[in-house]
């Protein structure tokens, strides 16, 4: 083995901290935080379940367009969040564009004892439009609407995938 020690300063230092505890925390062979399938998360929603969506983008970003009924939650504001909300959903859906910001939320809401967090497998906001599935866009609709179009997208996912978001 080499006697080679990396030079490592500043923000590089708290990122290879933080691998080295996802990599400590990992358990072999299995996900840090779970993922979950968008086929998954609608059987859910069409059987009832309390799933409720944390997205991890910035204010403007979630304004602008979400999945419906999510709540926003930044990672700077996970510590002061009342996670009272979350403690009795049967699943805590965590996301951003593409879920790196997603899976970071999930793994401190799992820390602050939301055990039901999990990320998207189609990653993030893009993957659920890329499945064709609703969002909330600003001005287009109602909340209750866009949670409503969901429902029914949970109980008709072929159908929900042909309509445009």
């Amino acid at each position: 083995m080499s006697d080679y020690q990396p030079q490592v300063t500043g923000a590089a230092v708290t990122v290879l901290g933080m691998l080295l505890v996802a990599c400590a925390e990992s358990p072999p062979g299995q996900p840090l935080i779970p993922v979950v399938s968008t086929d998954e998360v609608l059987n859910l929603v069409r059987d009832g379940k309390k799933v409720v969506f944390v997205d991890a983008r910035e204010p403007a970003e979630f304004a602008e367009e979400h999945i419906p009924g999510a709540i926003n939650v930044t990672l700077r504001d996970i510590e002061s969040m009342d996670t009272d909300v979350l403690a009795d959903a049967d699943v805590v859906i965590a996301y951003c564009l593409k879920d790196f910001r997603g899976f970071e939320v999930a793994r401190a809401l799992d820390r602050a004892g939301i055990h039901a967090a999990r990320t998207l497998k189609e990653q993030g906001i893009n993957g659920w439009k890329a499945r064709g599935l609703p969002t909330y866009v600003a001005g287009h609709q109602s909340s209750v609407e866009a949670v409503n179009r969901l429902r029914a997208c949970a109980r008709d996912p072929e159908t929900c995938a042909k309509q445009s978001t």
